[in-house]
């Protein structure tokens, strides 16, 4: 059975969060969530209260960008021959209108899928 799109993009982010971070998914969204608040505070000036930053709690380990996509890819055990091609595959079919990965196409995030799984 097919996985879904929305079952491609969980499993993308997790894994691409993991190999960027090198650890696991929970840990690199503590280091995103401590990355982010040292920003949010020098940005702000203060912490802030929970009502104030609600939405950026929810952008945690956000937005999936080509450079950590490319960034797991270095990152992960894929053998370098298959290193080169994905990544010129990637650049090729990214659709540099749209930042994240979450707005590419679904071939695009099906074969990044299929790179970080195998």
């Amino acid at each position: 059975m097919q996985k879904t799109l929305q079952e491609i993009q969980a499993e993308n982010r997790r894994l691409i969060l993991e190999a960027v971070h090198g650890c696991s998914y929970e840990e690199a969204l503590e280091q995103d969530f401590l990355q982010a608040n040292s920003q949010f505070t020098i940005f702000t000036g203060y912490r802030g209260d929970f009502n104030d930053i609600r939405t950026w709690l929810r952008n945690i380990g956000k937005p999936i960008t080509l450079s950590r996509v490319l960034l797991a890819f270095k990152n992960t055990a894929i053998v370098e021959k298959f290193y080169w091609a994905s990544r010129d595959y990637i650049i090729e079919k990214w659709d540099l209108t749209k930042e994240t990965l979450g707005d590419q196409s679904e071939e695009t995030q099906r074969a990044i899928h299929q790179l970080l799984t195998q």
